[in-house]
């Protein structure tokens, strides 16, 4: 299961395909749509099989044949050989992608930073120590005299 949230832009009823879908169809579709973003990001994927969203149309209660036409005439979703792709669900799974990557190389530097400060301070711990170990030779045998 995806552990980051499908972004659902505030916005996006501002969308030009999506404000036309809207004032011509109706919230229904607008759902519609949303359900089917949903799927995909669940699926971890921008695409899935038309026969995909016909079972999504039949356990929501939405038309599949008036769904699939609306989504081409709205340009909300490609659809092609028998596949529907959003290009809104690929550039935000690259997106989060690349944000996990920039993460992880910071993450990597950090650690790497830490491990290069962790052995310069045991460096610098036994340069003390010997530091004061000969200090203390030294007094014993200037006493010793």
């Amino acid at each position: 299961m995806v552990k980051e949230y499908l972004k659902h832009r505030c916005y996006s009823v501002y969308d030009a395909n999506l404000a036309r879908l809207l004032k011509k169809n109706g919230v229904e579709f607008y759902g519609a749509y949303w359900i089917i973003c949903e799927y995909l990001w669940q699926k971890e994927s921008s695409e899935c099989l038309l026969g995909e969203v016909k079972q999504l149309a039949e356990n929501f209660g939405f038309d599949y044949e008036q769904v699939i036409q609306i989504f081409k005439n709205n340009n909300l979703f490609e659809i092609t050989n028998g596949q529907l792709h959003s290009g809104v669900i690929w550039f935000d799974r690259a997106e989060i992608n690349r944000k996990k990557a920039l993460r992880s190389k910071a993450g990597k530097i950090s650690a790497l930073k830490k491990k290069t400060i962790s052995r310069q301070h045991l460096l610098n711990q036994h340069l003390l120590n010997q530091h004061l170990l000969n200090q203390h030779l030294l007094n014993q045998h200037l006493l010793s005299k």
